[in-house]
């Protein structure tokens, strides 16, 4: 009792009095709010930089207030509080405000304006107001306890282990910082060390926060060491997603979008969609659902077409108006031949014109904020959809693209086709969301290999019923098998009465291959297709002439020899030891392969790949540079083992142009073995031949429009190989089709049409469900309704 006494004694003789609240408040409270709010609404993490990125920085942050409520506790207080340990306490405190104040300095300036902003001016003042008070604070304790430091170096020792801690933390973003440096360099060798170093030690999830925000440095002292060069100042977002593809073998926008905050995230509604209006699906958009989705379905199986209708009602949960897009990848050979879109409840047709032309009309729509809708292809069997505005808290789009589908024969008296899937999009699904698939046939016809039949509804009709999530529609396929009428082997078919198609029903003699190039994406995701490549190796004959190539970061290659069983096991031995990793770039491998089958006439590519969501910078310009000049070019197939965005099948390039996809579904996996063992073989196949009817007076039976539509996107690709564009775009907009040289538009009103020279089509020209010619078989239902009624007459009567 006598030494606290004479402590207090000593401390008014000292002049020692007690802190009041005002240092409180703005050393311990506001600080304590502000970290509490930029954790809560990630307000400067959205801004400017993120002074919080881990759990552990925030426990290191909060100490501050806290170690100034302890020592301002203990200079207000009575109470014995040992001086070194009041010491150190303020000195550690001190070290992390004394760095996150040099961290906000300069934007203090713009603090002032900032306050009235949504009070983003506090942020960059709490570090300076927390390190002052810190500093008042030693003060009072170096007044108050003045003899009885025993350590001389305390402050210094606080200060530096401060320090440590803060270094400690900011290792992995350093890591992740100085690795993604590496990866975008322009020397090849330092771009794989990057990958590989960020691979083995980066941050994934600071990765992906880069891929959306971009140009965001690390914030620590290690960073600021290590990556003080200014070439180390700002990384593009579009670097960023392909060095994240490298290192995940994923798209950036497959995982959960580092949204945070929720609704006190004030600045998302402030978020920019910066692929709006432009030609990339680009990122998920925070706020846009995809909330129903419906393919309507008839299947024309003697007349060996389909028509598929697939509606889409999007939803924006966002303030503001956003822009849905989507990938979808059609089966081989399809094309668009409808596009609508509902504009205040009326649904309105498209114009079909030029590429150029309707995405000219679009993008000054667009402008606008008014009622665009816009497809367009994106390469082999991909069309680009885009429409916009849906508008924000709630507001709704609805539209319906419509596709003409040839159908394959696996003989005279079966066809089949592969349903449409989204595989690239900017907006996101319910957790309990589903396609709703609405398939009806004249004939029987089953689903992915005869694991599911469809329903008997009547003698002439047969329909499949289904809810499908997007992973299995996208994944694997839904593929569809029809019997049909081997007695059908003519039909004539015109569009709006123009020229006359007869297709027949052929069999055609297939060539064998004289070689074979396998080119295997090294990627994680296409790991899964390494047992199908072994098991297809079996079905190549001994002579022909195959080679190998694995894309990846050392490019693993088989040289073009010979089929012999010393090259087989040769080849086994190299695909069971390659290193799927990543994301790989396959541009290297397939200009090599093509160059190395130049000298082979009827030669095969088989590209056996995972989806390639991004072009590599220093690649993406190699493989079409590398063919112009060769005299001969491959066939072209790829066997996608997974579905997604593959930017190597773009309009731009060789592959977008001329690669045929090897469609397959569930219960399917041995379908490389037998399309490698087809190569090889000289048979007749049954197909569907198209030729322009020259006997106006024929008597042979009209069968579907989608007939002449499907020949007229097969003209069309001829006409534009030949460089003969104009000829193209006229008659894709006579057969209102979307293809490499034209697009449809769908336009709010009348004068926007006029204002870009376009005219929408005829709702009477349209395809629809049923078909055009299938009508005769509702007209012989309303006719029995009617003969019915007629013969009941009398009782009805009575009964009424």
């Amino acid at each position: 009792m006598e030494d606290k006494t004479e402590k207090n004694e000593n401390n008014k003789k000292r002049g020692v009095k007690k802190i009041g609240k005002f240092y409180f408040f703005i050393g311990i409270i506001f600080p304590a709010f502000v970290i509490a709010f930029e954790v809560v609404t990630k307000m400067c993490a959205n801004v400017f930089f993120d002074p919080l990125p881990t759990f552990f920085h925030i426990i290191l942050v909060s100490y501050v207030p806290f170690a100034n409520f302890y020592v301002w506790k203990a200079i207000n207080s009575n109470n014995v509080v040992s001086a070194d340990k009041l010491l150190i306490i303020s000195s550690i405190s001190l070290g992390i405000a004394g760095y996150y104040a040099l961290l906000f300095l300069p934007i203090i300036p713009f603090s002032i304006f900032g306050i009235l902003f949504y009070g983003l001016g506090l942020l960059p003042l709490a570090p300076v107001t927390a390190l002052l008070v810190n500093i008042t604070l030693s003060s009072y304790v170096k007044t108050k306890y003045e003899s009885e430091f025993t350590h001389k170096f305390l402050r210094l020792k606080g200060i530096s282990f401060a320090i440590f801690l803060l270094i400690v933390l900011d290792l992995p973003a350093t890591i992740t910082h100085y690795g993604l440096n590496l990866a975008v360099s322009d020397t090849a060798a330092k771009r794989t060390d990057g990958v590989q170093l960020l691979r083995k030690f980066g941050d994934e999830e600071m990765l992906l926060n880069l891929c959306y925000r971009g140009g965001r440095r690390a914030t620590g002292i290690a960073s600021f060491i290590l990556l003080r060069s200014s070439e180390s100042q700002f990384i593009s977002t579009s670097k960023t997603r392909e060095v994240f593809y490298r290192v995940t073998g994923e798209k950036f926008d497959s995982r959960k979008p580092p949204y945070s905050g929720g609704s006190w995230s004030l600045f998302d509604d402030f978020a920019f969609d910066r692929g709006r209006g432009g030609s990339e699906v680009g990122s998920l958009v925070k706020g846009l659902y995809l909330i129903t989705s419906r393919l309507d379905g008839s299947v024309a199986s003697d007349d060996g077409v389909s028509y598929i209708e697939w509606v889409m009602e999007f939803k924006n949960e966002a303030s503001f108006a956003n822009e849905a897009r989507l990938q979808m990848e059609l089966p081989n050979g399809a094309v668009i031949s409808r596009a609508t879109l509902w504009v205040e409840g009326e649904e309105r047709e498209a114009a079909f014109a030029g590429r150029a032309q309707v995405k000219q009309a679009y993008t000054s729509v667009v402008r606008q904020s008014r009622d665009p809708l816009l497809v367009t292809t994106q390469g082999a069997n991909r069309v680009l959809i885009q429409a916009f505005p849906i508008p924000g808290n709630s507001g709704s789009l609805k539209l319906r693209v419509g596709i003409s589908i040839p159908m394959s024969l696996s003989s005279q008296e079966q066809a089949s086709f592969v349903l449409p899937a989204i595989v690239d999009r900017n907006f996101s699904y319910s957790e309990d969301f589903g396609h709703t698939v609405w398939i009806e046939s004249k004939q029987p016809f089953s689903v992915n290999n005869n694991s599911e039949q469809a329903k008997l509804i009547s003698q002439s009709l047969h329909r499949y019923e289904n809810k499908i999530s997007d992973i299995r529609l996208s994944g694997n396929r839904i593929k569809l098998t029809a019997q049909r009428n081997r007695e059908v082997v003519e039909l004539i078919s015109s569009h709006l009465n123009s020229t006359k198609i007869l297709q027949k029903v052929t069999q055609k003699q297939i060539q064998p291959k004289s070689a074979l190039m396998l080119v295997l994406d090294g990627s994680t995701r296409a790991a899964i297709a390494l047992d199908d490549v072994l098991l297809a190796l079996q079905e190549i004959p001994n002579g022909v002439p195959v080679g190998l190539i694995v894309a990846g970061e050392d490019e693993t290659f088989v040289e073009i020899k010979e089929w012999s069983e010393h090259h087989q096991a040769n080849f086994e031995r190299v695909l069971k030891e390659v290193d799927f990793v990543g994301g790989q770039d396959n541009a290297p491998a397939l200009s090599k392969a093509i160059r190395d089958l130049e000298s082979y006439e009827n030669s095969e590519l088989l590209w056996i790949a995972s989806s390639q969501p991004v072009l590599f910078d220093a690649t993406n310009t190699e493989m079409d540079l590398a063919v112009k000049r060769l005299s001969r070019l491959p066939e072209i197939s790829l066997y996608h083992v997974r579905s997604g965005a593959n930017k190597l099948l773009d309009n731009s390039t060789l592959l977008g142009n001329s690669t045929r996809m090897i469609e397959w579904s569930e219960g399917e996996r041995a379908i490389l073995q037998q399309y490698v063992k087809s190569l090889f073989q000289s048979e007749a196949v049954w197909d569907f031949d198209w030729t322009v009817s020259r006997d106006s007076n024929s008597d042979i039976k009209n069968g579907s429009d989608h007939i002449a539509r499907l020949w007229a996107s097969e003209e069309i690709k001829q006409l534009a190989k030949l460089g003969e564009i104009d000829s193209a775009i006229e008659m894709a907009s006579q057969y209102q089709l979307v293809t490499s040289v034209s697009g449809a538009v769908v336009l709010e009103n009348q004068r926007q049409y006029e204002e870009n020279n376009l005219t929408p089509v005829d709702e009477k020209t349209v395809p629809t469900i049923p078909e055009p010619h299938q009508w005769a078989l509702i007209f012989i239902i309303l006719a029995l309704i009617l003969w019915f009624l007629k013969q009941n007459r009398s009782n009805l009567i009575k009964q009424a």
